[in-house]
């Protein structure tokens, strides 16, 4: 603990005190989670969190062309699609920050619940880093 108070500048975080020898400071920094509006005045939020961004963690039923090979067009996506009433959608008031409702599931694993989504009655949402969601529909 620092005596005194720090003072946050335009530049950082200036500290002031009697330095003596052996004094340290030491800064933990940890990524937090936000929600930002889409480009484009979209209504629709993405859920940063540190560097990466996070998504619904999808399932994997049903992925049969859904993946792409090396053959000529085999980059699109032929599966059968989902109607979008089935999406679960996140509530919040206008007035209120959508990321508040964003809770993490554990402290050794970025996977995190949302609290407010209009979703199926045994249907609920984790969001997981979308680089480490792999083979499941999105």
């Amino acid at each position: 603990m620092i005596a005194g108070s720090p003072a946050l500048t335009r530049h950082g975080l200036r500290l002031e005190r009697q330095w003596r020898v052996g004094d340290t400071i030491t800064v933990r920094l940890g990524p937090r989670i936000s929600a930002e509006l889409l480009p484009g005045g979209s209504p629709w939020v993405s859920f940063p969190f540190g560097p990466g961004v996070l998504a619904a963690e999808g399932d994997r039923v049903d992925l049969v062309g859904l993946f792409a090979d090396d053959s000529r067009m085999g980059h699109v996506a032929d599966g059968p699609p989902r109607p979008l009433e089935h999406l679960p959608v996140v509530l919040t008031p206008s007035t209120s920050d959508p990321a508040a409702g964003v809770r993490r599931l554990a402290p050794d694993r970025p996977a995190f619940t949302l609290e407010h989504v209009d979703a199926r009655p045994d249907e609920s949402v984790t969001l997981v880093l979308f680089a480490d969601s792999h083979q499941v529909r999105r």
